[in-house]
């Protein structure tokens, strides 16, 4: 990971939180491209989880449809801290 990757996956959550309709899928490639990967389990929403960096579970709903605003704007929260974490790691790479 370096700082025009970095800057990259900023650009793109910034352009997801400004636009609507947003879909389940968006959100798992963006947190895919930020190191997580999909866990899943019987019940529930799939986690996403990033084993190496120890970072807490993450639930995306993998409903049809566009997302509701509230449950994005949450998911997109926590892929903002990781990127923040990123940052910190690997800004001065």
């Amino acid at each position: 990971m370096n700082p025009k990757k970095l800057a990259k996956l900023k650009r793109e959550l910034e352009g997801l939180r400004r636009r609507g309709g947003i879909k389940s899928r968006d959100l798992e490639r963006l947190a895919s491209r930020m190191g997580r990967e999909r866990r899943s389990q019987q019940t529930g929403d799939p986690q996403w989880v990033n084993e190496e960096l120890d970072w807490r579970p993450l639930g995306i709903p993998s409903h049809p449809g566009d997302m509701p605003r509230g449950t994005a704007g949450s998911v997109m929260n926590q892929l903002e801290e990781d990127l923040f974490r990123l940052e910190e790691l690997y800004g001065d790479y």
